[in-house]
């Protein structure tokens, strides 16, 4: 008898930005308990032994689609009702969300659809009209409402999710924009380049542009490419548009043609295996919740960061000892700042929560204030003093065993 399928519910990552503990997901008048099972592009959720009742599942699109192209939007309006609505397809292009502060999610090297016609307030999804299957997830990034290929971004993840063994993300560590194509002539690309990127930006009738490199996701990420450099092939692919790029995320590395200096050059491209953002363990020490370095945070430290995080001894900065949050009226909020990375307490070293969680027994019967060294995204470092309080702050941890939390008193 063959198993069911666990059931994967795809939703926006301005619904989900960050992945701690269980959460309640509400289906029609039902509400059950889930899990964040993957964050990344979009949040993909898991029901905690929960059916949904039905198997009914919709065809996804393997079409391409243009501008002009008709679409269905079948969403939700702002009063709580299914809609579906005709829509056209007004412009295929890329769409980036800068950095936060405190950092959390933004998107980098994502291309998207663009609707012309009524517009849902909530997600939804957009259909083909012929056959009725899903081309797009209808959701809203940074309050703009966009059309988020299923296909080409979700079904991957999807398909990744449903095998077994340790999910994979990737990351070439560097994000791209576009250049008009007589711009990039100015720069040196030839009539061959420019026509092969023109016929190809027509068969999607968008305005055909070359794209290049705009600057580094992260301090870490190798040189081999720099900046202003204009990419022209993938392993021999032509690019021609944003959505091309996407096939870094899922190779260890890819040949790369560039034009650099007015001279093409071949470079080889080795992305990065990236931590995943979901959640293992959270520590509750002293008011404040601590965690390791989720990838959302890494896109944002700067050369300054990394240089005193190397010299701290910090050999792996996801695994350094992130502040996630400080509860008021805590000893934490003494001092303790959100955003933040914890590097010593009381003269001893902390690069890891492993490294954390060895020295709070040791600090458990201390009476007297004690200096913790942290450190901002930016390099900054600052020693603050703090007096625990175990009898009502005391300290524990929150980790996902055996397909379940389990919490663990510290004191």
């Amino acid at each position: 008898m063959a198993e069911t399928p666990i059931p994967l519910i795809v939703v926006s990552r301005s619904i989900v930005p960050v992945s701690v503990c269980d959460i309640w997901i509400t289906i029609g008048n039902r509400s059950v308990p889930g899990r964040v099972a993957y964050l990344g592009i979009v949040a993909v959720l898991t029901l905690n032994g929960t059916q949904l009742g039905s198997n009914d599942v919709l065809p996804i699109s393997t079409n391409e689609y243009k501008v002009g192209d008709r679409l269905e939007l079948f969403a939700i309006d702002s009063s709580q009702q299914l809609i579906q609505l005709p829509a056209e397809v007004r412009e295929i292009a890329p769409i980036s969300i800068g950095h936060f502060q405190p950092p959390r999610w933004h998107s980098t090297n994502v291309e998207v659809l663009f609707m012309l016609g009524p517009t849902a307030n909530n997600d939804g999804v957009l259909l083909d009209p012929e056959d009725k299957s899903v081309v797009a997830m209808w959701m809203t990034l940074d309050g703009i409402k966009i059309g988020l290929d299923y296909n080409r971004y979700i079904r991957p993840v999807v398909e990744m999710l449903q095998k077994p063994g340790e999910i994979s993300n990737r990351c070439c560590g560097w994000a791209f924009a576009l250049l008009s194509i007589p711009d990039a002539m100015h720069l040196g690309l030839t009539d061959q380049h420019a026509n092969r990127i023109t016929a190809l930006a027509g068969h999607i009738r968008s305005v055909p542009r070359a794209l290049y490199v705009w600057k580094k996701l992260r301090p870490m990420t190798q040189g081999n490419l720099r900046i202003s450099d204009i990419v022209l092939e993938i392993n021999g692919l032509p690019v021609a548009r944003m959505a091309d790029m996407h096939i870094l995320t899922r190779l260890e590395s890819a040949q790369l043609l560039v034009l650099r200096d007015r001279q093409e050059i071949s470079v080889n491209l080795q992305t990065e295996c990236i931590p995943s953002e979901v959640m293992g363990r959270v520590l509750f020490w002293a008011g404040a919740f601590l965690h390791e370095t989720h990838d959302a945070v890494l896109e944002q430290i700067t050369p300054e960061f990394e240089e005193i995080a190397r010299r701290e001894g910090i050999s792996n900065i996801w695994q350094s000892v992130y502040v996630g949050s400080v509860k008021a009226g805590s000893p934490a909020a003494a001092g303790l700042v959100q955003s933040h990375w914890i590097l010593e307490v009381e003269g001893n070293k902390v690069k890891s929560m492993d490294d954390m969680l060895d020295l709070i027994p040791n600090l458990r019967d201390q009476r007297e204030y004690f200096r913790v060294k942290i450190i901002a995204v930016n390099g900054v470092m600052s020693v603050l003093s703090m007096r625990p309080d175990s009898r009502f702050w005391p300290p524990w941890i929150l980790e996902w065993k055996d397909e379940q939390w389990v919490r663990t008193e510290l004191e």
